[in-house]
């Protein structure tokens, strides 16, 4: 049975966010203060590491958005150990190499299902919601909401996508079906794919992704 995430919204509640009213200005408050202190706490130490490093960073994106975490202090925020490695520590790293499957768990246990539908202090996060990992030089952080989620993720799969479907193109101009043989089962099923991709991509009717989206998207920002 998979484990609830029960506990992200009383965590949420418990740690205040922004500075506490009175802390001098060479006191206030950010992530890093948070995690030195204790602020956060990892819900469940049987999790992997990778859903432990999710639970945080939505954590941390409601109370610190937009904020970049080195992966050094997301490894002291998931593990609890009072002092912080170095960037280039084998277990920092093996972090920083989960990546992809921190940003899967951030979709699937809190914008699918049951867990999605959790609620925070100011917001709702439902089926559809707009998690993601957002990987940078500082660190890493996850988006705030639909603006930011189509900027750093659906920005990058269209660049991707235009990318691959010119490649398609150029690629399907070498190909010359007569060439290729058919002698056995499996070089027929090759030939079939051959000219299916050949059509996919040379088709009158096809959609012309270049135009569609390459004329759409949005100039990157500068960082």
């Amino acid at each position: 049975m998979p484990l609830k995430d029960t506990s992200l919204k009383t965590l949420l509640e418990e740690s205040p966010t922004g500075t506490p009213a009175g802390t001098p200005a060479s006191r206030k408050r950010n992530v890093i203060t948070d995690i030195a202190e204790g602020r956060y706490k990892s819900p469940d130490t049987a999790w992997p590491v990778a859903r432990r490093a999710a639970h945080f960073f939505a954590w941390a994106a409601i109370h610190w958005p937009m904020q970049f975490v080195p992966w050094r202090y997301v490894y002291k925020a998931i593990t609890g150990m009072k002092s912080v490695h170095a960037d280039n520590h084998i277990d920092v790293l093996a972090l920083k190499r989960k990546s992809g499957a921190i940003r899967e768990h951030l979709f699937s246990h809190y914008c699918e299902g049951d867990e999605g539908e959790v609620q925070f202090p100011g917001q709702e996060l439902k089926p559809g919601c707009a998690w993601n990992l957002v990987v940078d030089p500082l660190g890493a952080r996850a988006t705030i909401d639909m603006k930011d989620f189509t900027d750093t993720n659906q920005r990058g799969k269209a660049l991707r996508f235009l990318s691959a479907d010119r490649g398609l193109l150029r690629s399907s101009k070498v190909v010359q079906l007569d060439e290729i043989p058919a002698n056995t089962p499996e070089d027929r099923v090759l030939r079939d794919f051959a000219k299916a991709s050949k059509k996919a991509a040379t088709e009158s009717k096809r959609i012309d992704f270049q135009t569609l989206l390459g004329a759409t998207l949005p100039p990157k920002k500068k960082s």
